[in-house]
């Protein structure tokens, strides 16, 4: 997310700006948000090491690193030759023996390279991690789950105020992320809940030793196909150079939205007006999610069910009808997926013209109003 995008900002720099735009826009009120940041930095990884054990949760200790990949991906990637460093990147495959800087003790430098220091380099390693690949580390939010408008000061504060880090810990911060929307779900039942990964690079971090770029998308799209299975959809916005996206960046985020239910990514060149795209495929997810589909909370009687829209503009009941197919066109109206005399319904669903209304309403907002008979359509 801090590498250059256009206007001389940096790619968090415009998504930044894209977020705080979408909690300050009207058309945002009644809309819940949940903000998570990643990486979690660990803390007390020592800046060198001779063992694993020094790194602790940062182990392993590496004693040799692929220089291409650790310049152009600012990824500490393990090697033994320069045959394990093929990354794709416009620098040549090059493993370096890691190393201490007698002149610079702050960082470190390559024993094959003596132009890397000033003075003597002494064999010596890097942890691999200085972040947590733990889901439990990314499990709280920075700011819980809160409506705007009234939590849009909270999540500008927040945004504002975080440092963000280099490396991209995309697998157990999606994990978190889509617990947390798991569990509001499963308690909000009458609630749409998603998902939306917001990412500035593809993952650097928290896969398997040695694993491929398609194995670490693939790790991603696995759990956004759990999240989807429950009910959770993700949504994924990248942001990437046109170098990047020719390598493929954006097949392998359609690939996560796909198996997340959403069909593909939305991935911008960060050589165009970034602020503005994400802000647009913001307020597209918005529309989209201003739900038009709700689970079916435990009922008494399946009879006595209103589906209420509230927005800047009043309080509208909407009329039950008895399938998709008796849908009216001026009217609109909701309906089970299943009817409740041959089956349980697990679904409510609005008409076309409803599901409209309510996209296109200011404030919009929905509720499951339960105990009073069914307003159906005359």
């Amino acid at each position: 997310m801090y590498l250059p995008a256009s206007g001389g900002s940096t790619r968090w720099g415009h998504v930044t700006s894209a977020l705080l735009s979408f909690f300050r826009d009207p058309a945002s009120a009644g809309v819940g948000v949940d903000l998570g940041f990643f990486p979690v930095r660990l803390e007390d990884v020592p800046d060198s090491c001779t063992s694993d054990d020094a790194c602790g949760e940062g182990a392993p200790c590496l004693s040799k690193i692929c220089l291409n990949a650790l310049v152009e991906l600012d990824l500490f990637a393990p090697c033994q030759t320069d045959t394990n460093c093929e990354y794709g990147t416009g620098l040549p495959p090059t493993c370096r023996t890691i190393g201490d800087c007698s002149t610079a003790p702050e960082s470190y430098c390559f024993t094959e390279s003596p132009d890397s220091c000033d003075g003597s380099c002494t064999q010596s390693g890097i942890c691999s991690r200085f972040v947590s690949c733990r889901a439990d580390a990314y499990a709280e939010p920075a700011v819980a789950l809160s409506v705007l408008p009234e939590a849009q000061p909270e999540l500008a504060r927040a945004l504002q105020g975080h440092k963000h880090g280099e490396d991209t810990t995309t697998a157990p911060a999606l994990s978190a992320a889509i617990d947390r929307a798991r569990a509001w779900s499963a308690d909000h039942p009458d609630h749409e809940v998603v998902v939306v990964l917001a990412l500035g690079g593809l993952p650097t971090a928290c896969f398997e030793e040695n694993a491929t770029r398609e194995q670490a998308v693939a790790e991603l799209a696995a759990l956004a196909a759990d999240g989807a299975n429950d009910g959770v959809k993700s949504h994924v916005i990248g942001v990437f150079s046109e170098l990047e996206i020719g390598d493929g960046a954006r097949e392998s985020l359609d690939g996560v939205a796909e198996a997340g239910g959403t069909v593909q990514a939305v991935v911008i060149d960060a050589a165009t007006n970034v602020s503005t795209a994400v802000a647009a495929a913001l307020a597209e997810i918005r529309g989209l999610q201003r739900g038009c589909e709700f689970r079916v909370p435990e009922l008494d009687d399946v009879d006595q069910v209103n589906v209420v829209i509230r927005s800047n503009a009043g309080t509208k009941i909407i009329p039950r009808v008895r399938d998709a197919a008796a849908c009216d066109g001026a009217q609109g109206g909701w309906h089970y997926d299943v009817d409740p005399a041959s089956g349980d319904p697990k679904r409510i669903a609005l008409c076309a013209t409803s599901c409209v209304d309510l996209r296109i309403a200011q404030g919009a907002s929905v509720e499951l109003e339960l105990g009073c008979a069914s307003r159906t359509l005359e």
